[in-house]
């Protein structure tokens, strides 16, 4: 009975993470493509950081979001802040970087870099190599 329990765990374990990864390995991908392919470029300049934290405590860890500042393919001068954060400042203030915009609202920009853009998919297929690995050596694992 015991052997059937683990069995039964192992693929409901197997199947929840290997679902909610796959889920989210699909929406960053298919981000990831979008933002490459069909967002326009644009130079774009660091004004500053803006500063959270971690679990919004007063002492966690900060991460800087640069604010960036360029103008869309019309002309228009937009101001805003990266959703990406670092636990460093990546870039120095004044710096010039490029950045892809969604032509829908030129407000939601993100610094085009691999960590910001390939980041999440390329983690997220890290993470289910292991999870194949794993089960491929699960046997060799178990055995006395």
């Amino acid at each position: 009975m015991t052997a059937w329990l683990d069995t039964t765990f192992d693929v409901i374990a197997v199947a929840v993470f290997g679902l909610a990864a796959v889920a989210l390995g699909g929406w960053a991908v298919f981000h990831a493509v979008r933002q490459t392919f069909w967002w326009p470029k644009a130079s774009a300049r660091i004004l500053r950081y803006w500063i959270t934290r971690s679990g919004d405590e007063p002492k966690g860890q900060p991460f800087f979001h640069p604010v960036l500042r360029f103008e869309t393919e019309d002309g228009r001068s937009v101001t805003t802040i990266s959703s990406w954060g670092s636990w460093r400042r990546p870039w120095p203030m004044g710096h010039t970087v490029f950045v892809r915009y969604d032509p829908n609202n030129p407000r939601r920009a993100e610094v085009t870099c691999v960590a910001n853009v390939w980041g999440i998919p390329l983690t997220v297929v890290g993470l289910l190599a292991i999870l194949a690995l794993l089960l491929a050596l699960r046997g060799y694992l178990r055995s006395p």
